[in-house]
């Protein structure tokens, strides 16, 4: 019986988790604003693929948010050094092709309002950019 959806085996994991080359890496975001269950989203997420063996990153970069972000629920998420929105995107600027090249899935926490605009904006753009293979 072929599975799809969240209960689906991931595709073409080698045994250590890490990805085989000829897959694509997998950016995962949720849009939303506080208190919309993004964060209890993608939290879901990272937990779901992390327990079936997936080499998955989270980066985290809602510093606005009020309430808890996944730098909050998860130790190892990476986040920018600076809450400048400038920062940010020059941080971001760093991880896709790093992901790019590496051929590991990430978890994106984008922060809210005109903030997520903007960030959602110079997100679409570098994955528009040619692949570095």
């Amino acid at each position: 019986m072929n599975q799809t959806g969240i209960n689906a085996p991931l595709p073409n994991l080698q045994a250590d988790g890490t990805a085989h080359s000829e897959r694509l890496p997998v950016l995962h975001l949720a849009v939303g604003r506080d208190r919309t269950g993004v964060t209890a989203h993608l939290h879901a997420v990272v937990q779901h693929y992390r327990e079936r063996g997936a080499n998955l990153r989270i980066w985290a970069t809602g510093l606005y948010r009020l309430t808890r972000t996944l730098s909050d629920l998860h130790a190892d998420a990476a986040k920018p050094p600076q809450s400048a929105l400038d920062e940010i995107e020059s941080w971001l600027e760093e991880q896709i092709p790093d992901q790019q090249e590496h051929g590991y899935d990430a978890v994106l926490d984008l922060d809210e309002g005109a903030v997520l605009l903007r960030q959602l904006e110079a997100v679409s753009a570098l994955l528009m950019r040619p692949s570095l293979s």
